[in-house]
């Protein structure tokens, strides 16, 4: 597997998020399992967090250049659309209520066919115009905020926030290419990686946290 030196974190680092996100659907699917709602709405964000790691380490793996236009570099990014409108799908289901549920839910999902259709026709976008397409799918959930954080515990509500700022930063690091700290070993694409692991395991505890209370 050609596997550049400065890559290898890239790849290793979402390697054992894909292998960590896979362990944690298991458990997310044991415990989810009390009604068919639940176990679907557990295995699509399951899915969605599997193919965000897995994609992007496959990337890291195969990557020859930089900014190279190869299939996984397209999985990649498209990965990112469904990771957000997959943690979405269980957090809407469970903790909005009315037409906020299933407008939200498909609100997300219909930007997951926007990233279908860019990685189809618009795959040399620039990635600024991804980051800020990506912050507007997770930061849209501001609009069902209130109803939404009334349906969690405090700790449910810190988590989520936690990780959503988690996430914001990985976003900022992506788009301005900054800070560059040891350029070729550790930069900003790496510390971008780290902040999606911790967005990832903070939005996981959350939403295991929800299945928890609602099948006690």
């Amino acid at each position: 597997m050609p596997i550049r030196k400065q890559e290898s974190f890239n790849f290793y680092s979402h390697l054992a998020g894909a292998i960590a996100a896979l362990v944690g659907t298991v458990f997310l699917v044991l415990v989810a399992d009390y009604s068919a709602s639940g176990l679907v709405t557990a295995l699509i964000y399951g899915i969605s967090i599997v193919f965000l790691f897995s994609a992007s380490s496959l990337y890291h793996a195969f990557k020859k250049k930089e900014n190279e236009l190869s299939f996984w570099r397209r999985m990649d990014r498209l990965a990112i659309f469904f990771m957000i409108a997959g943690t979405f799908t269980p957090v809407c289901y469970f903790c909005l209520d009315g037409p906020y549920k299933w407008s939200m839910i498909a609100f997300q999902w219909s930007l997951v066919g926007v990233g279908v259709i860019s990685q189809i026709f618009f795959p040399r976008a620039p990635r600024k115009l991804y980051a800020v397409i990506y912050l507007f799918m997770g930061w849209s959930g501001i609009f069902t905020i209130k109803q939404m954080l009334s349906n969690m515990s405090i700790s449910q509500s810190v988590l989520m926030l936690s990780g959503a700022a988690a996430f914001t930063i990985g976003g900022i690091i992506y788009a301005i290419k900054k800070p560059k700290m040891i350029p070729g070993i550790f930069s900003f694409h790496e510390l971008f990686h780290i902040m999606v692991l911790i967005g990832g395991v903070l939005h996981y505890a959350m939403i295991y946290g929800v299945y928890s209370q609602l099948g006690a």
